[in-house]
């Protein structure tokens, strides 16, 4: 890492330490389940560092089409299992959701995608 890299990254490392001290920094999740919905959504890990016997990582969230900005992480998890062909059922027992719910994301998602259909869901979801 060159000189200039680390001045950029100084700022950011401290914010991360501040905000890593915080009592409820992700309200109460799990830490993995945070992990796992990044690595779903196409995170890169950037930078790691150690403070005060703490490892940090620094991950940046993917650069996405104009459309698929539109949705949310978890739209974009949902619509992402009814491309690979599952049911809205096997969706919500992957994602410990109720099938409601699941069905809700699919909407949405079918709606800001402009999708009339679950076949066009697949198809502009496969294009994003």
């Amino acid at each position: 890492m060159n000189i200039a890299t680390a001045d950029v990254r100084a700022p950011q490392r401290s914010a991360i330490v501040e905000l890593g001290s915080a009592s409820s920094v992700n309200g109460g999740l799990d830490p993995l389940d945070t992990w796992r919905s990044m690595l779903a959504d196409g995170w890169d890990i950037v930078d790691q560092f150690e403070r005060a016997g703490k490892r940090y990582w620094v991950a940046q969230a993917p650069e996405l089409p104009s459309r698929a900005r539109r949705l949310t992480g978890r739209e974009r998890v949902v619509a992402d299992g009814v491309a690979r062909g599952h049911s809205n059922k096997l969706i919500a027992w992957e994602l410990g959701l109720s099938c409601s719910t699941v069905a809700v994301y699919v909407k949405r998602a079918s709606h800001k995608l402009g999708a009339r259909s679950r076949l066009e869901l697949i198809c502009l979801f496969a294009l994003l």
